[in-house]
């Protein structure tokens, strides 16, 4: 399956500002787990990875915390979107 990661804010110029990821069922923890050893992100998740207080993670255009939050299962085709709250305008 195929999901799609985009960085927006300062966070797009640490790595490509869009990633696709083919792979295997995956949940939002799983991604947040692979993410950093991947693309080298720092400072976005603590070392537990759980979601910074200045991170906002959308798929496709929803908040997670309004779905099942890390266990979120993603499905092919799916967008995962991390915003840093002091994204800009």
């Amino acid at each position: 399956m195929s999901i799609n990661v985009v960085f927006i804010g300062w966070l797009e110029h640490l790595t490509a500002p869009v990633i696709n990821f083919e792979t295997q069922s995956l949940t939002i923890d799983e991604l947040l787990h692979s993410l950093p050893n991947l693309m080298g992100i720092t400072g976005v998740f603590d070392n537990k990875i759980t979601l910074a207080s200045s991170t906002i993670i959308l798929v496709n255009d929803c908040d997670i915390t309004l779905l099942n939050g890390f266990q979120t299962k993603l499905m092919n085709g799916d967008t995962v979107t991390i915003v840093p709250i002091s994204h800009g305008g």
